[in-house]
């Protein structure tokens, strides 16, 4: 029983840290988000899938080619 309350509590507490850990990972610097509030994590956080998925369409036209110039 105290090993299940255990690995509950190592989940909640990586539930917690998973956003702002993401962030730093993508290069967010620390005190921006040490002093933002949830609201302004998830901006960031936007703001990052967004970079990705940008990342990811230009790294697809290089592999592929892009045939509209």
């Amino acid at each position: 029983m105290s090993n299940n309350r255990e690995k509950l509590e190592i989940k909640h507490k990586a539930d917690a840290l998973d956003l702002p850990v993401r962030l730093v990972m993508h290069g967010i610097p620390e005190d921006w988000i040490s002093e933002a509030t949830t609201k302004q994590l998830l901006v960031l956080w936007e703001i990052v899938k967004r970079d990705e998925r940008y990342k990811a369409g230009v790294t697809g036209q290089m592999l592929i080619g892009d045939d509209t110039k």
